[in-house]
Formats: structure tokens, C-alpha cells, sequence
């Protein structure tokens, strides 16, 4: 996404919220730039806590329905790494 597209969706949801999410500062001789708010802050923490949220159930939802079709190669690190994760195969303890 451009640069302007950016800035115009900013505004409007600044506009839309009635808050501000952005400090900006205007260019010059040092050069201007910008840096979010303690909102918007807060706001994007948010909204990455919510989205792996829907990935978990998501991944949980998709193994209980689809699980024993198919042979997934999962990251070892991950919770649905049935290598690490117990409750997948049914395992009594991690390895």
C-alpha cells in the first residue's frame, strides 16, 4: 500500500475514533516524521494478542476436523507441533 493510501486511512480513523494516533512532526532541516501515540500503542498490542488468538482456534479447529487426513509437518516451536504438543497424538507427555 502507498504511502498516501496510508496516511488518508490514519486520518479517517482518527476522524472516526475522535483520538489521535499519530505525532507528527513537520519536516525542515532536521527532516519530520512520525510516531504513534500511547493509544495507538495499545491498540496495535491489541490487535496482535487478538489475532493469535484466531490463529490458535483456527489451527486447533482445523487439526480436530481435518487432523487425521492429512500428515502435517509442523514448526517445533509451535503449539500444534505434534511432536511437542501431547494433547494431539493423544501422547501422555512431551518427549
Amino acid at each position: 500500500m502507498g504511502y498516501r493510501a496510508v496516511w488518508a486511512r490514519m486520518t479517517a480513523t482518527e476522524k472516526r475514533l475522535g483520538q489521535k494516533l499519530l505525532i507528527r512532526k513537520s519536516g525542515g532541516a532536521a527532516g519530520g516524521g512520525s510516531q504513534l501515540t500511547p493509544l495507538a500503542e495499545t491498540m496495535l498490542l491489541q490487535y496482535e494478542n487478538v489475532q493469535k488468538d484466531i490463529e490458535k482456534t483456527t489451527d486447533t479447529k482445523f487439526l480436530d476436523a481435518l487432523g487425521e487426513h492429512i500428515n502435517i509437518i509442523n514448526d517445533p516451536g509451535s503449539d500444534n507441533c505434534h511432536a511437542c504438543n501431547p494433547k494431539i497424538d493423544g501422547q501422555n507427555k512431551k518427549p
